[in-house]
C-alpha cells in the first residue's frame, strides 16, 4: 500500500486503514465525497494528520474504480 496505508486481516476484515488506528480509508473517502474539507475530517480525526488523509484520499479503491484525485 503505501506508508500510511495498511491491511491487516486482523483489524477491520482487511480493508485498507489508516496506519496505527481503525479507521477506515473508505470512511474518510466517504467523508471527502460528501464534502468535507482536510480541516473538517482532521477535526473529526485528531489522531490523524493531513499527509494520513491525502495518502487515504491516493488510494484506489474497488468501489470506485479508480483514483481518487488531490485536491
Amino acid at each position: 500500500m503505501n506508508q500510511w496505508i495498511v491491511a491487516d486481516p486482523n483489524i477491520c476484515g482487511g480493508k485498507p486503514t489508516i496506519k496505527g488506528t481503525r479507521i477506515m480509508v473508505r470512511n474518510i473517502l466517504g467523508m471527502m465525497a460528501g464534502g468535507y474539507t482536510v480541516e473538517k475530517i482532521l477535526s473529526a480525526y485528531p489522531e490523524l494528520t493531513a499527509e494520513m488523509v491525502f495518502a487515504a484520499q491516493g488510494q484506489k479503491t474497488p468501489r470506485l474504480g479508480r483514483r481518487v484525485l488531490r485536491w
